[in-house]
């Protein structure tokens, strides 16, 4: 009798996804509205296996995947940012190609890799437990992300950075731990880490307008569904018309109308994503009112190079930040109070 194959260790996995994903063709023709009508193969399903090894409870992991990829199909600059990493990008190729373990098992891996807690996924023998808060989930994203707040108690500890940061995070922060992705001259997509602070039946704002006058639409929500029997989360996702569809990953059919002002009584509210609409929207949707107002935005000065990985390629790991005013200070002998604003 031939003896079973050892199982690759996770690095041998991740450089085969990563590989793997990057032979697939840029896909263009990702169409969501199909998926969700139910007449395609259906989406992320509970009890897939990966590697010989059957994913267990995997509503938070599954429900987080999907609001990022249907955001990244729906706004092209969102998606353009998060492939330039090679987990993200992975994950989005795979479930751009409906390969939805090879997502599932890439996300679970490389937090493996990245030693965030101290039972490794792939420490297990049978199943792929994947019962966790949504906050194990998401240091996947820390390459993407140029600043975070995680502090509840002191603003005065934050960072020289952040406090640059601070008039885009200043109107976040009260929702929770706060995360930007891509620079904050041109923020594609900000996660808000909310960590139940909501009751059930409360809701976040639509829209968020930052100091530069920059408008942040709610694009989707992780909730909570908690009773004496069971803890599930599904995801509440805005789709084109503003209408707010329901996946769950439970039940069929996976995708069903959401009414916001009604339904989320029944729920509370774990992470929510806003999307920088003057960044995702073409020029030509964004209104007036949607654009800057004579206020600085900062220039940031890419420093060090991160990855050079084609096609998962870029970010930057550090920035020299300046503003416009500061600039005119320099040139000219006029401007005393120039940096009023840095």
């Amino acid at each position: 009798m031939a003896l079973s194959k050892p199982r690759p260790t996770i690095r041998t996995m991740y450089n085969d996804l990563v590989t793997m994903a990057r032979n697939f063709p840029p896909r263009s023709d990702q169409d969501m509205g199909k998926l969700i009508r139910g007449e395609e193969s259906p989406y992320m399903l509970p009890g897939g296996t990966f590697v010989g090894l059957r994913f267990q409870n995997t509503c938070v992991l599954s429900s987080l995947l999907a609001g990022i990829h249907i955001t990244a199909t729906r706004f092209r600059k969102v998606k353009d940012y998060l492939m330039t990493d090679n987990t993200v990008g992975g994950v989005i190729t795979f479930l751009d190609n409906k390969m939805y373990n090879e997502a599932m098992g890439l996300w679970l891996i490389n937090l493996d890799l990245r030693d965030v807690r101290k039972k490794k996924y792939f420490d297990q023998t049978e199943y792929l437990d994947c019962r966790g808060y949504v906050e194990c989930f998401l240091p996947n994203f820390d390459d993407l992300i140029f600043i975070k707040y995680e502090d509840d108690d002191n603003d005065y500890d934050m960072s020289p950075s952040a406090r640059i940061y601070n008039g885009t995070l200043s109107n976040f922060k009260l929702y929770g731990h706060v995360y930007i992705l891509d620079t904050i001259l041109d923020p594609k997509l900000i996660l808000v880490n909310v960590r139940g602070r909501f009751g059930y039946g409360d809701n976040l704002p639509y829209v968020i307008t930052d100091d530069f006058s920059r408008k942040y639409e709610l694009q989707f929500l992780l909730l909570g569904l908690s009773t004496a029997e069971m803890k599930h989360m599904v995801l509440c996702v805005k789709q084109e018309g503003g209408r707010w569809m329901l996946y769950d990953n439970s039940v069929t059919p996976q995708f069903q109308d959401f009414n916001m002002e009604i339904e989320m009584k029944k729920y509370g509210i774990y992470l929510a994503a806003y999307v920088n609409l003057k960044s995702a929207y073409p020029e030509k949707q964004v209104q007036e009112s949607e654009r800057e107002n004579d206020l600085p935005l900062p220039v940031v000065v890419t420093v060090n190079n991160r990855r050079s990985t084609f096609p998962f390629s870029q970010p930057v790991e550090e920035t020299t930040i300046y503003t416009l005013m500061s600039q005119e200070e320099d040139a000219s002998p006029q401007g005393e109070n120039a940096d009023e604003c840095g």
